[in-house]
């Protein structure tokens, strides 16, 4: 075989050469430094210290301790490689049986399952761009909103119904091919979602989906997403309450523009989050919100407008056994939001502070509690 000792590529933990195994086959093997897993340990130590120090000031309002306890569950898993070639082979198995690869995207094979240990991997070579290596994008005439409908297509099936999904797609890790498929890289970062949080990521999407702002404002609250509220501070009741949490919906895990009032500086004294802080966020969908992050930089990096809602909304539908139990009559939701804003009419000049989290309470009786499997639509008339 043949080795080239000047690397490919480096980052923190790893660096990967090119090589050639004795039948010809060009692979990469990715090595992990001897000195990172000790101090990947001290800067998570060193980390949470920090977050208790900004949760108490700078950036009291967001919670940042929960990032801390996911970063805490899923750094390790980088310095585990094989674990990274489990993650690499469940998601390409589902990505072909959804008929997603090697169709729209590609995952590394791995020639020879012998030669991964814990600390060294050898996987296919596959050669491409960058993602937003736009110069290359346009002379191979590639279409950049179809690279973001094909990658959509991928990340719907992970989260949605396979619930393991690649939670690093960054760039480095995006190489487009020629014929304009798309090459996941690097399986490091993985997540397995919980069932529970599966569903009910279903069950949020196609409320986003439906673009009803009072069925999104609801399943954002299912998933476990408290926030601080001061009815004071929203002189419009109701409507300006569920249209705040339908604003952090789309802002934090969705992939569509804001709106271009919304200041999405969370340091400006007119950031949203200075009216409403997220008290807390549950650290087991950080990687969720992590990777919609990652989708919604990459439609800017590529000038498109994608809305993942929308491209998600079939696989949701899927996740949920064909979108069984997903749907609501309109007459239901027009009831419910009667009863809203009854309730806000009787309580909307008490000055309590209170928060919503969408599973056993309210916000001063604007948004409804226990978003269940009746509380969404699927495809039919909002009330907004």
């Amino acid at each position: 075989g043949e080795f080239d000792v000047v690397p490919l590529a480096s980052a923190t933990i790893a660096q990967v050469h090119v090589a050639r195994l004795k039948d010809g086959t060009a692979v990469v093997l990715k090595s992990q430094y001897a000195d990172q897993e000790g101090l990947c340990k001290l800067d998570l130590r060193n980390l949470r210290r920090l977050a208790r120090f900004l949760q108490a000031g700078a950036m009291a309002f967001f919670d940042m301790l929960s990032i801390v306890d996911e970063f805490e569950r899923q750094i390790p898993f980088e310095f585990d490689f094989k674990r990274e070639a489990e993650m690499m082979q469940t998601i390409s198995k589902n990505l072909t049986a959804a008929g997603i690869s090697p169709k729209l995207v590609i995952v590394p094979a791995l020639p020879d399952p012998s030669l991964v240990t814990r600390r060294a991997i050898v996987q296919e070579y596959i050669r491409g761009c960058k993602v937003d290596d736009i110069k290359t994008l346009e002379s191979w005439m590639i279409d950049r909103r179809q690279l973001m409908l094909r990658l959509g297509a991928a990340y719907g099936q992970m989260i949605l119904v396979d619930g393991v999904f690649h939670a690093d797609p960054h760039p480095g890790n995006l190489l487009v091919q020629y014929d304009g498929r798309i090459a996941l890289i690097d399986f490091g970062q993985c997540k397995q979602l919980r069932e529970e949080d599966r569903i009910n990521l279903c069950k949020f999407y196609l409320a986003m989906a439906s673009r009803s702002e009072l069925a999104t404002a609801r399943a954002f609250g299912a998933l476990g997403i408290e926030l601080d509220i001061d009815p004071r501070l929203f002189p419009g009741g109701e409507r300006e309450l569920i249209s705040m949490a339908a604003t952090y919906a789309n802002g934090l895990l969705d992939t569509r523009p804001l709106p271009e009032s919304v200041e999405i500086d969370p340091f400006s004294s007119e950031s949203p989050l200075k009216k409403a802080p997220i008290r807390k966020f549950p650290s087991h969908l950080f990687m969720v919100l992590r990777t919609m992050g990652l989708l919604r930089a990459l439609c800017v990096s590529l000038g498109v407008e994608v809305a993942m809602c929308d491209v998600f909304r079939p696989y949701a539908e899927r996740g949920l056994g064909g979108g069984i139990g997903a749907k609501v009559q309109g007459s239901k939701l027009v009831q419910k939001a009667k009863e809203i804003a009854a309730y806000a009419a009787m309580t909307g000049r008490r000055a309590k502070k209170t928060r919503m989290n969408g599973t056993a309470e309210s916000v001063n009786g604007h948004v409804a509690a226990g978003a269940g499997p009746s509380s969404l639509q699927n495809g039919q008339k909002a009330v907004d």
